[in-house]
């Protein structure tokens, strides 16, 4: 059987949406590309994060998250993100998985890590975002 071991805290990520695009009604359920950007901050992985989330809303009053995204570390590196969850509408809690790849030598340890996020949605002086811890197994 698999077990999880104890977590560690990879980063904090506070997001702003920056455009949001809507389809309507699909047979898939409610349709809406949501642009993001905004700080990732940790001892792990710091810079930021910007990308689109490609966002299904269920009839179950769930969002179904689906997100490619690029991290721009502070000290230059690129990774690429794919992050795959759900949000439930009633509550805004947020909690997802996440896979990235990069070519950097720095970063490659992350690639083949079980990362998962646990956060929420919120409205801002700035609108509406996000906050996501994100935590690894080491």
């Amino acid at each position: 059987m698999f077990e999880i071991g104890e977590l560690k805290h990879l980063a904090s990520y506070s997001a702003r949406i920056t455009k949001n695009i809507e389809f309507g009604e699909t047979p898939a359920g409610r349709r809406m590309d949501v642009y993001f950007e905004g700080e990732l901050t940790g001892e792990q992985l710091s810079g930021s994060m910007s990308g689109v989330d490609y966002v299904t809303f269920r009839s179950d009053g769930t969002f179904e998250i689906n997100v490619w995204g690029v991290i721009t570390t502070n000290d230059g590196a690129l990774i690429s993100t794919r992050i795959e969850g759900y949000s439930r509408q009633k509550d805004g809690s947020i909690v997802d998985t996440v896979r990235v790849l990069t070519s950097d030598d720095r970063y490659k340890w992350l690639c083949d890590k079980l990362i998962v996020g646990w956060g929420r949605v919120m409205d801002t002086s700035e609108g509406q975002g996000f906050n996501v811890d994100y935590y690894y197994e080491p």
